[in-house]
This record gives C-alpha cells, sequence and structure tokens, in this order.
C-alpha cells in the first residue's frame, strides 16, 4: 500500500467516537508488527503543527513489536483493529471519515 508511512502500512482503521463524530481514533499497523495509534478529528491528526491545533503535542503513539517493551498492549492494539473493523462493518456511524491518510 502506497501511503504516508513510506509504504509499510498493512492496514489502517478507523473508528469515530460515539459522541462527536468529528473525531477519531486511527490505528495503523505497518509491515514490521508496529501499530501507531492516533486521534484525529475532522480529519486530520490533533496536535501536529499544520493542524491548526497546538504543535507541542502530538496524539500519536507507537508501539513496536522488534524490540518494544510493550508486547501484551500491542496484541490488545491488534485485536481492538479487529473489533473496529467488525464494528464498521455492522455498525457503521454516517459521515464516517477515514482520517488523513491515503485510501487503502
Amino acid at each position: 500500500m502506497s501511503d504516508k508511512y513510506g509504504g509499510n502500512t498493512r492496514r489502517i482503521v478507523v473508528r469515530p467516537e460515539d459522541m462527536r463524530h468529528n473525531r477519531a481514533l486511527r490505528l495503523v499497523e505497518q509491515r514490521d508488527g508496529d501499530v501507531i495509534v492516533t486521534i484525529i478529528q475532522d480529519g486530520m491528526t490533533i496536535g501536529l503543527p499544520d493542524t491548526g491545533n497546538s504543535s507541542d503535542r502530538s496524539s500519536t503513539v507507537e508501539f513496536c513489536l522488534s524490540g518494544g517493551r510493550s508486547h501484551r498492549t500491542l496484541a490488545a492494539l491488534k485485536l481492538l483493529m479487529d473489533a473496529m473493523e467488525k464494528d464498521n462493518a455492522e455498525r457503521p456511524i454516517a459521515g464516517q471519515e477515514g482520517g488523513d491518510e491515503d485510501s487503502e
């Protein structure tokens, strides 16, 4: 998949929150097994300079398979991705956005 992650993406899953549909949780699983967790609002990552939001804090964190110290957390995030995919398929939210990544 060609994307902003250097073509290293295995899958991207986005699920809007229940209260405000302009905010969502985005999980990106890279080909090396790492998972990047991001909170997005209005299709943009919260906390990045180009979003107009606070530039000193980012809402993106990464958990690594190789050399990582959070193997249980990483496994749980992959299960969360599975759950989000099922929710998106079975209970889509009107106006659901995919975020600022390239389409799959």
